[in-house]
């Protein structure tokens, strides 16, 4: 009997790669599975990204999946936006004038590392 030895092969950069291509993804409109609407703006996205980066919305995808949009009245746009750049790169831009409203609509999304990471800043 041939006993065959198994790997394990890790590449460190495939995580950061991911992201990129669903970034790009996202941006042309491509793939994208879901839209956010928030006072009229339109966010489109992919609900695996959405789910796994926001409590909010894992809870809301995992009752309704086959929702195609989201409604969200409480929270600012602007930050939204902030935070959906978040969710697609890893890097979130803040200022002194920006990170209140993130902090909040953060918060809103159940987005925990976020309000940690900005509180500290704080």
């Amino acid at each position: 009997m041939t006993s065959y030895k198994e790997y394990i092969i890790e590449l460190p950069n495939q995580g950061t790669a991911l992201l990129h291509h669903l970034n790009e993804q996202r941006l042309n409109g491509k793939f994208c599975d879901i839209t956010v609407m928030i006072h009229g703006r339109k966010f489109p996205a992919h609900r695996a990204v959405l789910s796994a980066s926001s409590g909010y919305f894992h809870a809301m995808l995992d009752i309704d999946n086959d929702r195609h949009t989201i409604i969200v009245q409480d929270i600012s746009a602007g930050a939204f936006q902030d935070l959906l750049d978040f969710m697609y790169s890893a890097k979130l831009r803040v200022s002194a004038c920006s990170i209140v409203e993130i902090i909040l609509t953060a918060s809103y999304l159940q987005m925990v590392d976020v309000v940690s990471a900005c509180s500290y800043i704080i």
